[in-house]
């Protein structure tokens, strides 16, 4: 089974697409704050109910984390240090490192011990997560652009 964090963004949305076109997985789950069941990466319960939804839908076999956040409707992008603020700052990194750690926490667990697995996300560097499907990961850590809030260092 594959799953796909982050399925309601352009890329985590393109990533499900391409799954479904590839015929690759039995079953395909994906995740956003608008699917049920829903996640939100500031509720580690959200992130752990979207966990164990999944693996009780089969063996995981392909784990796709395409969050991230750049601004919405309660937080602008930065134009320059004087705007830069502490908690709207926090809020990026707990969205853009935090909770994506911890969408590892719970899944990693529910991977299988032998066999191929893989997975990629946005907190850690990418490469091809898929390649007998020809998908791509994408790293986005320089489309920020002018901005001066960037993605946190790469956990490792």
């Amino acid at each position: 089974m594959a799953l796909v964090f982050g399925s309601s963004g352009g890329i985590g949305g393109a990533l499900v697409e391409a799954i479904g076109a590839a015929n690759r997985f039995e079953h395909a789950v994906s995740f956003s704050r608008n699917t049920s069941p829903s996640i939100d990466l500031l509720d580690e319960s959200s992130l752990e109910r979207a966990a164990t939804f999944a693996a009780a839908k089969g063996e995981l076999r392909l784990v796709i984390d395409a969050t991230g956040f750049l601004h919405d409707e309660r937080q602008e992008p930065e134009k320059g240090w004087r705007q830069l603020d502490a908690a709207k700052l926090a809020r990026s990194f707990a969205l853009n490192a935090i909770g994506p750690a911890l969408i590892m926490k719970h899944v990693l667990p529910l991977l299988p011990r032998s066999g191929k697995v893989y997975s990629c996300t946005n907190a850690a560097p990418i490469a091809s997560a898929a390649s007998r499907m020809r998908l791509r990961a994408f790293n986005l850590a320089g489309t920020c652009g002018e901005w001066f809030r960037r993605r946190p260092p790469r956990l490792r």
